[in-house]
């Protein structure tokens, strides 16, 4: 009896032979994938063949299945740098950098798969991308808020951006950082979580991948609200160019499983939608405004459903600033425009060399640090320091004050985190009158005048 009991419960919790030649086989990971990766640390640039580690910003799954998790790493190589034109290099060095950013091509050439053996691959070449961020919309009901809280929310996020400045500059490597790139000539370096796109032009075969998902048992699934589906833009979007109706679609990028271990959501799914709001940036630093929604679900097998569903968060490079609707603003990038106004106006009333370290300092021109160490210790360096601040703030006060505001832009496979809503609540429609109430309406009641 005991040798049979060892039998039951061993046969119990064996591993189904599916799984085991699934696991064995392992999964495929065909060929045009797109691979989102960012910079594990920073480097400085040398030469074109300069080896360097990245690491997956998004997991990968294949056939509905885990086939690399965000965080793997990823080698690739430096194939081109290409300088900047001259009249570039020019606008650069008004601003006091002689050795401006370069373009940056790369390619990666291997990765460590999830057993520890490393894969040779081969990319598409990607350029650098600004280190990008998950943008998402505050909890709770929307609201419309108050000059009053736009005020004090204004004021409230000016004072956190002066705490987090102040913040960075204790930490010793962060100011001995910008001291160098603030030189006139200085090394030109890729910061940490610098974001490339690549896509696989070899397939990768995985021996021991994730679980995979059971499928859902028959019909189509219930989808509850509060459900999060990860998704990209099929094509990409623009306040400036966008208009109201025009069709969104993205496309899902993970397989959204129940907590029972159902597929709710296959990946490869889509989801159908439409622009409700644009608004393109305008003067007067005016930044434009983009809202859409999605409406219908359609799975790969052809099968559709209704369903209610908005953006909750969306990775982005730029300064954007999501609502609680998810809509989504652009707005400018961090600056202190009044303070560059506030030094202007008094160096220009003043009139004297005595300010040519306060003007530059506020200007946020790239000489900020050692051109007010200079003109502060040097008076012969002061005529160069007060003539690179008015060049300084009169660039900040005309982009903050005067240019064109930002757009609301979104590439084509821009990440998107899309949360289900509930349905709309059902309201019953009034019957139409018929030609015979119409004609009795009309008709006046015998004895009225």
């Amino acid at each position: 009896m005991g040798f049979a009991g060892m039998l039951v419960v061993t046969a119990g919790g064996a591993t189904p032979p599916r799984a085991i030649r699934a696991r064995r086989h392992g999964v495929l990971i065909p060929v045009g994938v797109r691979m989102d990766l960012a910079l594990a640390r920073r480097i400085t640039i040398h030469h074109p063949g300069q080896v360097f580690q990245a690491r997956l910003s998004d997991p990968i799954f294949a056939a509905n299945r885990l086939a690399l998790p965000a965080g793997t790493e990823v080698t690739g190589r430096i194939t081109a740098i290409h300088g900047e034109v001259w009249w570039q290099r020019a606008q650069s060095a008004l601003g006091g950098d002689f050795s401006p950013q370069p373009a940056v091509a790369v390619t990666f050439t291997a990765l460590r798969l999830p057993d520890g053996r490393e894969a040779a691959i081969r990319t598409t070449i990607s350029p650098a991308g600004p280190p990008l961020r998950l943008v998402a919309s505050p909890n709770g009901p929307p609201q419309r808020p108050s000059l009053w809280q736009r005020a004090t929310g204004f004021v409230s996020s000016r004072i956190h951006g002066l705490w987090h400045f102040l913040g960075q500059q204790r930490n010793w490597s962060v100011v001995k950082e910008e001291a160098l790139q603030s030189l006139p000539y200085h090394p030109n370096v890729l910061p940490a979580g610098t974001s490339y796109e690549a896509r696989l032009q070899t397939a990768i075969r995985v021996s021991d991948p994730g679980p995979a998902p059971l499928p859902e048992a028959a019909g189509t699934p219930h989808l509850p609200a509060g459900l999060i589906i990860h998704a990209r833009l099929r094509r990409g979007l623009s306040s400036a160019t966008a208009k109201w109706g025009a069709p969104v679609v993205a496309v899902v990028d993970r397989p959204v499983v129940s907590k029972a271990g159902r597929l709710l959501v296959p990946e490869g799914s889509r989801l159908v939608g439409y622009v409700t709001h644009a608004q393109a940036a305008r003067r007067l630093d005016r930044n434009g405004s983009l809202r859409f929604t999605f409406s219908q679900l359609k799975f790969p097998g052809g099968a559709r459903r209704a369903v209610r569903a908005r953006l909750q968060a969306a990775a982005a490079g730029r300064h954007l600033r999501m609502g609680r609707e998810g809509g989504v603003q652009a707005t400018a990038p961090a600056a202190a425009p009044a303070l560059a106004l506030a030094v202007l106006l008094n160096s220009t009333v003043k009139g004297d060399s005595d300010n040519a370290w306060t003007l530059n300092a506020g200007s946020g021109t790239h000489l900020a640090v050692w051109g007010t160490a200079m003109a502060a210790l040097f008076s012969s360096a002061r005529p160069v320091a007060l003539a690179l601040g008015y060049v300084g703030s009169a660039k900040t006060v005309y982009a903050h004050f005067v240019a064109r505001g930002h757009d609301v832009i979104f590439p084509a496979g821009t990440r998107l985190r899309i949360r289900l809503e509930p349905p709309a609540p059902h309201r019953p429609r009034l019957p139409l009158p018929t030609t015979t109430t119409r004609r009795a309406a009309a008709v006046p009641a015998r004895g009225a005048r």
